[in-house]
């Protein structure tokens, strides 16, 4: 049944939305969704070990921003040396605290960046 609710659901990586934890509802009143969505901005593990890598890059819509803006299938891992190269100031020190930064199409496209997503595996 679409929409049916249970006591444990699955939440999604806000990086790579792939499931990622289980959620329980300790209340245990069939609450929650099956897919319960992004709850967190905790990376997955696997997203968390390619962050102790280097920096992951996601492309957005160029008009777009805000915490989750419209993102367009871009998503790749460059080393820490790459982006300092490229970045200076507030945005540099973003992407080395958060260890990730939204790219507009435009720079995307710019810098020659590759349109596919690592898959999971």
């Amino acid at each position: 049944m679409i929409g049916e609710l249970s006591y444990v659901g699955m939440n999604t990586c806000y990086f790579c939305n792939e499931p990622s934890e289980i959620l329980l509802d300790r209340r245990m009143r069939n609450t929650l969704p099956r897919n319960v969505g992004v709850m967190n901005m905790r990376p997955c593990t696997k997203c968390e070990d390619l962050m102790k890598q280097g920096i992951l890059l996601i492309s957005i819509k160029n008009d777009t921003q805000g915490p989750n803006p419209y993102r367009t299938g871009g998503w790749v891992i460059i080393k820490q040396e790459a982006i300092e190269r490229m970045l200076d100031g507030d945005f540099l020190k973003f992407a080395l605290k958060h260890r990730f930064m939204f790219i507009n199409d435009e720079a995307w496209d710019a810098m020659g960046l590759p349109r596919c997503k690592l898959t999971k595996q």
